[in-house]
């Protein structure tokens, strides 16, 4: 045991440092037969160190009277990464929050497991219980007071991405406004974006491709209903892309992969 765990603060302290070599890590949730969800990472580089630590916070409305079971974790992502939430849920704003911590201690190798780009890998799984709701991993004011907003260290460096189709995690089965859909993601070809929007209001869509260039730019005014759009970036190149969308409620990001 000794000289596994030399061996690890070994590797960690040999590549502390190099995080331009370490991959950037995005965040989804999505729901999974009906009553269930999953909190996925994706990374956007191979990786097998160390999962060094972790925060989200999902958020949902308080009026639904809706509550998530403990965490469960498929393996071995229990043995690299284990995530629970120890504060419990606090209300605020008519919201109801549940943040998620984790501190890993051992390697992914160790753990005879690895990352591969672009794939999405399960950390948890929730069961929603009482109730319906849409539930998102968020930031906003309560998370930034709260220390709850998304983070993610590889290697004990900070390497936070995205929350991305950041309102996926919905139980219920009807359409939901501001629902953001790409796929397919990772795609090799056209991919589909599609939200959904409730009150008449400007939108801005706009992709970046990695250098932070506009490949795509669309201005709609007092548009409401379902938005629907393929878009052919395979086109443009491989590489990851950045999907800005903004209206009333500000800008999101989506990251979506052209392999």
């Amino acid at each position: 045991m000794m000289n596994r765990t030399l061996s690890t603060l070994f590797f960690v302290g040999s590549v502390l440092g190099a995080s331009a070599q370490l991959p950037t890590l995005d965040i989804t949730m999505v729901a999974v037969g009906g009553n269930q969800l999953e909190v996925k990472v994706r990374p956007d580089a191979d990786f097998d160190g160390l999962f060094s630590s972790l925060v989200f916070t999902i958020r949902w409305e308080t009026s639904s009277g809706a509550t998530l079971s403990s965490a469960g974790q498929p393996v071995p992502v229990g043995d690299y990464m284990p995530v629970s939430s120890p504060g419990g849920t606090v209300d605020d704003g008519g919201y109801r929050y549940k943040s998620y911590v984790g501190f890993g201690f051992n390697t992914l190798v160790d753990a005879g497991t690895n990352w591969v780009a672009g794939n999405e890998y399960t950390l948890i799984t929730l069961q929603v219980q009482n109730g319906s709701s849409t539930f998102e991993i968020i930031e906003d004011a309560h998370t930034l007071a709260n220390n709850g907003n998304y983070y993610v260290s590889l290697n004990g460096a900070d390497r936070t991405g995205v929350i991305y189709s950041s309102s996926t995690g919905i139980t219920a089965g009807e359409p939901v406004p501001n629902v953001v859909s790409i796929v397919p993601n990772p795609s090799e070809g056209p991919v589909q974006l599609q939200f959904g929007v409730e009150d008449a209001q400007d939108l801005k869509i706009e992709v970046l491709n990695s250098l932070g260039q506009s490949v795509y730019a669309e201005q709609l005014s007092s548009f409401q209903g379902t938005y629907r759009r393929e878009l052919d970036l395979k086109a443009k190149g491989s590489g990851v892309y950045m999907i800005n969308i903004t209206g009333k409620e500000g800008l999101r990001t989506h990251r979506v992969v052209i392999r």
